[in-house]
């Protein structure tokens, strides 16, 4: 299979019957016969470079160069922003996807996922697989001082053979053992604040129940002191209606009766006092009597009937406005924080892992101190060959190496 050849950028050819520029120089026509050499076609057929001068002429500087033209589709859109230069899209045919030719050539463009495919096949066909050290050279490692094919050690920062990377890790996992066990020891402290955090939880809720309880009593006491007094005012209203209405209603019935009976006597006297009535001296003093005493007890009547619309007030308390002031404020709460910190609202975050322990990389701390012992005193330090604990990174906790270290 012979490979595929496409060539692309911008050339800044002029050639007058290969790109119908208006001349032709000597590299131009290298250019030309370079294509004709390798039968190379051009596929942009349209002026990609816009006339941005007085006196200038569009020009096909952008050029695609392929041997395999009916594969490729090229397009032409607007420049971007203030590039002179219009943007070539090519739509490959390996992925029949559209591309844009970057600025910085080839190089922009993705891998091939074809020629990748054909690598995949052949490993799995063979069972070959690629060289690790392809591209690698020896060097001398910084630790065994030996000449080997090198690689970074995470633990101290140094490219190092692979041996001496295996003991670098055995280092690793005995240090970890160590902090492993250290943390089961230590382990019971969390289940013995974990106990008491659960026995906070329990007195949480009975110290806000009782809380509850107190306010809800002093609530029901206040309901009853107010119900049992507005029953008491209202007993009195009462009991002052009903008297005030039988009062009234005496008097009603007495008026009654005497209206009735003043009727009576104008109708008899209508009726009788006349010349066909046989009346006696007697009869007649009597009856003026009765009339006179009638008119008496009509003038000196003289019923006040008051305002019954305002004989009875409620007078609320002067302080009534304090007194509601006073109970919209009733009671206060206090709520006492512990003056222990319990290592929640001050601290780090715990999230889903374990906070980093003093006993984290204690070892690799020891080492770090050993060295800068020896590098102020100008000496040599026996543990110069491995340097374990000196490190820029950041170090991390237990709960972030044990995922790397034991996949």
């Amino acid at each position: 299979m012979s490979p595929e050849i496409s060539i692309l950028g911008d050339f800044n050819v002029h050639h007058q019957l290969w790109l119908s520029s208006s001349f032709t120089d000597h590299p131009d026509e290298l250019a030309f016969n370079f294509a004709i050499l390798h039968d190379l076609e051009q596929l942009v057929l349209h002026p990609t470079r816009i006339p941005d001068r007085l006196g200038d002429t569009p020009n096909i500087l952008d050029l695609f160069l392929t041997y395999n033209p009916s594969a490729y589709d090229v397009t032409l859109s607007s420049p971007l922003g203030s590039f002179n230069h219009n943007v070539i899209t090519v739509k490959c045919p390996e992925c029949r996807a559209e591309h844009r030719i970057p600025y910085n050539g080839v190089q922009g463009f993705p891998s091939n996922v074809t020629l990748q495919r054909f690598l995949e096949a052949h490993i799995e066909i063979t069972g070959e697989t690629p060289d690790p050290h392809t591209g690698q050279y020896m060097e001398r490692c910084n630790v065994c001082n030996e000449k080997n094919y090198l690689s970074i050690c995470a633990h101290c920062e140094k490219k190092i053979c692979e041996d001496c990377k295996a003991a670098h890790s055995d280092i690793l996992k005995r240090e970890i053992g160590r902090i492993n066990n250290q943390v089961k020891r230590a382990a019971h402290r969390l289940n013995d604040q974990l106990t008491g955090v659960e026995r906070n939880i329990v007195s949480l809720k009975q110290n806000t129940n009782s809380c509850i309880e107190e306010i809800e009593n002093i609530s029901k006491r206040l309901q009853k002191s107010v119900k049992d007094r507005c029953a008491f005012l209202k007993s009195e209203v009462e009991n002052y209606h009903s008297s005030e209405l039988k009062n009234l209603n005496t008097l009603k019935e007495s008026l009654d009766q005497e209206v009735s009976n003043i009727n009576a006597n104008i109708d008899l006297a209508e009726k009788h006092m006349d010349d066909n009535t046989p009346w006696d001296d007697a009869e007649l003093m009597d009856t003026k009597d009765i009339f006179l005493k009638t008119m008496e007890f009509i003038r000196s009547f003289d019923y006040e009937a008051g305002d019954y619309s305002r004989r009875a007030r409620f007078n609320p308390p002067d302080d009534l406005n304090k007194l509601v002031s006073s109970l919209s404020s009733l009671g206060d709460l206090s709520f006492s924080s512990s003056s222990k910190n319990d290592g929640y609202g001050l601290g780090p975050s715990l999230g889903s892992g374990l906070m980093k322990s003093k006993s984290d990389h204690r070892l690799a701390a020891q080492f770090r101190d050993q060295e800068d012992t020896y590098g102020y005193s100008g000496r040599t330090s026996p543990l110069m060959r491995r340097r374990f604990g000196e490190r820029n990174v950041e170090r991390y906790s237990l709960s972030h190496l044990l995922p790397t270290l034991c996949p």
